[in-house]
Order: structure tokens, then sequence, then C-alpha cells
């Protein structure tokens, strides 16, 4: 184990969120130095070394992490190249942080779970929204009993990230890769609902893709398999209801809200940073909104998720360096909600509710 007074030697594979969020926020941790950087294209490796004072970059992960032996290493790129990445670190005796959703599918999750459990090593999702300090009162207080049983909760995101038509064609487009809403949002609202009210018994699901072409490279129109609009059902195994809805294309400013209704009470989360109490005894509501404190690094845009991923680097390289009890998402709740990924495929394929664990077995 890392002395507790060293840093956390950091290699990141990806220059995208690896780039505009990962580094810096690694970078601004005591406990971690940022030591290598990947990426397929060079150009892009070589500049993002250089505008982040890193000494090395590669353009293959595995001779990096030959060279550099990291002690954690944080992947970063698109989800069908995670399971031989993470298995290949983890065989190598590295700490791994996967970028979500944790694999295309149960069986790739599966077998970097049973990797990671082999090598003992620390091993985390970068669901960052564990982190939030109003999702982190939210899990208090129903962690806490203070509202009673929840009935109900309610999540909604809407974005305009490929609402343009226009929008080419890439890897986002493409389900074989791991492309969609389901994943790319989906899978942060699937760990938050079993992180808040416990497993996910059963689902069913609309997912599909509402603009159905984009520009392909060469300026022909290629169809998109992935979904970027979707609607779910959810039953937990505690008798709680959940429903999700999710579009990528919807014209305007992104609005994200969390509805949690209860015996005793509810709760609205407008955003990630109004927080508001509803009670028998006070309808009209008050803003219980937790603080956000946290001294904005350099170079990090000023929302609440990366905000969010610096809280995560920090501790996990705290995890690492001093064997503290890890409190974000493991590769054991990457592979439920994988599980539960999966079979809302099979529940919009069927328009059927599907038992998630049964799906899971089969």
């Amino acid at each position: 184990m890392t002395g507790v007074k060293e840093r956390i030697r950091v290699a990141i594979i990806g220059t995208g969120f690896g780039r505009r969020v990962q580094i810096p926020a690694f970078q601004a941790s005591p406990r971690a130095s940022v030591v290598a950087i990947c990426s397929r294209t060079p150009a892009h490796a070589e500049q993002t070394a250089r505008d982040y004072g890193m000494p090395r970059s590669y353009t293959d992960y595995a001779a990096m992490l030959d060279a550099e032996a990291p002690d954690l290493v944080s992947i970063v790129t698109p989800p069908d190249l995670h399971a031989d990445m993470a298995v290949q670190a983890l065989e190598r005796g590295i700490h791994v942080l996967c970028e979500k959703p944790m694999a295309l599918d149960t069986r790739q999750a599966e077998r970097m779970l049973r990797a990671a459990e082999r090598s003992a090593k620390v091993h985390a999702i970068d669901h960052e929204l564990r982190f939030n300090p109003n999702r982190r009162k939210i899990k208090e207080l129903l962690a806490g009993g203070h509202l009673g049983r929840p009935y109900q909760a309610v999540l909604t995101y809407f974005s305009d990230f490929h609402a343009d038509p226009r929008i080419g064609w890439d890897w986002w487009s493409d389900s074989v890769r791991g492309g969609g809403a389901l994943g790319a949002v989906g899978s942060h609202e699937i760990d938050l609902l079993e992180w808040w009210f416990g497993p996910i018994e059963a689902v069913s699901a609309d997912l599909y893709a509402a603009i159905q072409e984009r520009p392909g490279p060469a300026g022909s129109p290629l169809p998109v398999t992935s979904d970027d609009t979707l609607a779910l059902l959810i039953r937990h195994r505690s008798g709680t209801s959940s429903q999700v809805l999710i579009s990528n294309v919807a014209w305007g400013p992104r609005r994200e809200t969390t509805w949690i209704l209860c015996e005793q009470g509810s709760l609205e989360l407008q955003g990630h940073d109004r927080l508001l109490l509803f009670e028998p005894d006070d309808p009209g509501g008050h803003d219980i909104s937790q603080p956000d404190a946290l001294d904005l690094p350099p170079r990090l845009e000023d929302r609440a998720p990366p905000r969010a991923f610096v809280r995560l680097a920090d501790h996990l390289c705290t995890v690492i360096a001093d064997g503290v009890a890890q409190e974000g998402a493991t590769f054991e709740d990457g592979l439920r909600t994988q599980w539960v990924m999966d079979a809302v495929q099979v529940a919009a394929a069927g328009r059927c509710w599907v038992q998630v664990e049964q799906a899971a077995a089969s």
C-alpha cells in the first residue's frame, strides 16, 4: 500500500471528459499526481500533456501501464473499451476508476468484477453524483427514516446535447460501442435510485432514437442505433416505485429535477443545487440546500458534476493511500447497474415488465 505521505500516481486513458474534468480534479488533490495521459490520437495525447504539464503521453494504454506502473488508472473511454482496459490494469496490480456505464453488458461487467476481486485492488465506477452535497443529504434523510416510508421517486433529465440533427454520427450514435442516453445518463440515475432505495427488482421501459439518422464522416446519413430518449418504470424490492424520463434531444437549457415522495414529507431537488423539503406542517416547503464550499480548481467548469468529481477523486486517493472505507460506487455497484440496464433493453424490446435478476441470470 502506498505510504500516507506519498502522492498517488494517476494515469488517465481518454482526452474527452478525462481532459476537461478528471485531470484538473486529480491535480487539485493534495493526494494525487497525474503522471501520464493516453489517447489513440497522438495529437490529442501530446497536446493534453503539454497543456496540463504532464511529463509523458501515450497512444497505447498497455504500454503506458507497463512504463509508468501507476497506482491508479482512470478509464475514460467509450464503454466497449472498458472491460479489456480494466482487466489488464487489475492484472498488473493497478487500482481502477472506470467511467460509467461499467461495460457493454453483464458478461463484461462480471469479468471486470472477477478481475478486481482477484487483484484485491480498489475498484470504482465514476458515479460522481453520489458526492454531490444535496444528493448526500437526500441519502442521509432517507437512511435516517426522517420522512417515513418512501412511496415514489421521479427523476427527469432534459438536455439539448444531441438535439441538432446536423451533429455528426460518432460512437454516441452506435449501440455496438455503448452509445446512448441509457448508458450516459440513465446509468447515473439507476445508481442513485439503488443507493437511495435499495435493489431494483423489476423494470419496464421505452427507449428509442428520436433522431434516426446523422451525417456520417463522408457526409451521407448513417443510421442511429443507440437511444436518445427513454422512459423507465421501476419497482424496488423495498416497494418504492421510481420513474425516470430522459431526453438528449430536448431544445433549451439542461433541466434536471428529482422528486421523492414519502410518508411524512416530500423532497424536490432542482438541478443539483437547490433542495426543498415539504412536510405535513409546512406544505409551502423550505430550502434545505447544502452549501458547496469547494474551492474550484483551475480550468474546471463550475458545474455540480465536475465539483462532485473533485470530491470523488480526492476520496479515492485517500482510500488507496490510507485504507479508509470506500464510499463511492464500486464494481459491485456497477454490475448491479449493468443488470438493470440489460433488463431495460429486454423490457423495451418486449414492451413488458422484466425481473432484473432473472434477466441477469439468463
